[in-house]
């Protein structure tokens, strides 16, 4: 006669390893720890980097340029009074600056030489920099933007 089932000898159960939820655990929150961290770090790097700048015309003249303008064209030459209101160096470069006039919007032009090459301006100094644009004899100019890689400014031009 055979033994009851409930009598069979054999392996007493196995214990519930607890090492795969822990690894989850622990990969869970190194995960949330270096999104948290990439946040802050951005958040730093924006507030440090962005600049704040302050720029106003100062003169509007006509150039003397390399090749003469297109028919119907003319050079105008626009000196800047830039100001470095941020906490760390700048570097302005023409290739950012356009000037918005009534009849359209215009990028510096390559024909001046006398206009400033680049310019690197230390936190709360201010420098002068000379832009040339070549425009419509008929556009009226209205104001220049500056959008830099860590900041931007705009002015009217009178």
């Amino acid at each position: 006669m055979a033994a009851p089932p409930y009598a069979q000898a054999g392996a007493p159960p196995k214990k519930k390893s607890m090492l795969v939820p822990i690894i989850v655990i622990v990969v869970v929150a190194i995960v949330v720890l270096a999104i948290v961290g990439v946040i802050l770090a951005l958040n730093t790097f924006n507030h440090a980097t962005h600049q704040d700048i302050d720029m106003t015309v100062t003169n509007v003249g006509t150039p003397t340029a390399s090749i003469p303008a297109s028919t119907g064209d003319k050079y105008v030459q626009l000196t800047l009074s830039i100001k470095n209101n941020g906490e760390i160096p700048l570097t302005i470069s023409h290739i950012f600056f356009t000037l918005h006039t009534s009849t359209g919007t215009y990028t510096p032009t390559n024909n001046v030489p006398s206009d400033t090459p680049g310019e690197g301006i230390l936190a709360g100094n201010t420098a002068v920099y000379l832009v040339s644009f070549e425009v419509p004899n008929t556009a009226t100019l209205n104001k220049i933007v500056y959008s830099g890689i860590f900041g931007s400014a705009e002015a009217d031009v009178p």
